[in-house]
């Protein structure tokens, strides 16, 4: 099938697209910034069983993204949110890291882990109607 455009429909594009909706609605919006640093933290980090975790240099070294902003970005996807008035989304947290205590890892929250396993399924199946019963 072509679009108006004339290009064929792209399930991968169609699915990438129902991602970033998926990760929109999981509370307020987030920047390509925050998206980068959650998608990262799924990748690489703490809560990723198959490998050692990154630190948050060198998650931030990973992404392509300066260190001061994946900071910002962990405490807005986290629980406390840039601003008291303004709590995090609860996607993200962060602790000292045991093989190096001067250095920190991020890991999954519970809600995070959920919103991961989501956008999974709707990768791998391009579609998000199941997505919610993952």
């Amino acid at each position: 099938m072509e679009t108006k455009t004339g290009m064929k429909d792209d399930k991968t594009i169609r699915a990438l697209l129902e991602a970033v909706r998926l990760m929109e609605e999981s509370g307020r919006a987030m920047t390509l910034g925050q998206a980068m640093t959650f998608l990262g933290v799924v990748l690489w980090g703490a809560s990723n069983k198959h490998e050692e975790p990154l630190t948050l240099v060198e998650l931030s070294e990973r992404i392509g993204i300066p260190y001061t902003s994946l900071v910002r970005h962990i405490r807005y996807l986290g629980e406390e949110g840039l601003r008291p008035s303004q709590p995090g989304l609860g996607l993200i947290s962060s602790e000292v890291y045991l093989l190096n205590r001067r250095q920190k890892v991020a890991y999954l929250t519970p809600k995070g882990l959920r919103l991961a396993e989501k956008l999974k399924y709707i990768v791998s199946n391009g579609r998000v109607e199941d997505a919610n019963n993952t």
